[in-house]
C-alpha cells in the first residue's frame, strides 16, 4: 500500500513481522523516519471486523454486481445513537445508517475501505470516536 504513511494516524493498528500493533506517539516518528515496507496495513477479514466490535447482522444480494456477502453492524460508534455502521464485507463498503426505523437505506455508503485503519479513520472523522479493537489473545502473540 503506497501511500499507508499518509493514512496513518496515533490509534490505528498495523501488522510488522508477525504481530499486531498499535501506533502511537513515541512509535509515530520512527515510522515515518524508517519508510520500510515491514509495516502492513491490516486487511479487514471477518475475524478482524469482529474484533473491531463489528457483529453479523443479515446477509446481502447485490443483483448489480452478481456479489452475495454478509453485513456487519456497530451501533456503539455514535454517542448520540442516532447513527450505525454497517459494513459490507464482500463490496469493501461502509454504509452509515440511521437508527431511525422509517429509514431503512443507508445514508452514506463509502467505498473501497479494504483495512483496519481506514475503517478507524472513517469512524473517527465521522463520529469523533475511536472504535475500541480487541485482538484476541492468538493475534497477539
Amino acid at each position: 500500500m503506497k501511500n499507508l504513511l499518509v493514512e496513518l494516524r496515533i490509534g490505528n493498528w498495523l501488522f510488522s513481522e508477525g504481530k499486531f500493533f498499535c501506533v502511537t506517539e513515541a512509535l509515530f516518528p520512527h515510522l515515518l523516519l524508517k519508510r520500510t515496507s515491514k509495516f502492513e496495513p491490516i486487511r479487514l477479514t471477518p475475524q478482524i471486523i469482529e474484533c473491531a466490535g463489528f457483529r453479523t447482522t443479515s446477509s446481502f444480494f447485490d443483483s448489480k454486481k452478481m456479489i452475495e456477502g454478509v453485513i456487519y453492524d456497530n451501533y456503539c460508534v455514535d454517542p448520540n445513537d442516532e447513527y450505525g455502521i454497517s459494513y459490507y464485507f464482500s463490496l469493501c463498503e461502509l454504509g452509515v445508517m440511521s437508527t431511525d426505523p422509517n429509514l431503512q437505506e443507508p445514508l452514506v455508503i463509502i467505498k473501497e475501505v479494504h483495512y483496519l485503519h481506514q475503517l478507524q479513520n472513517l469512524i473517527y472523522s465521522l463520529f469523533k470516536t475511536e472504535i475500541k479493537v480487541e485482538f484476541h489473545k492468538s493475534y497477539l502473540e
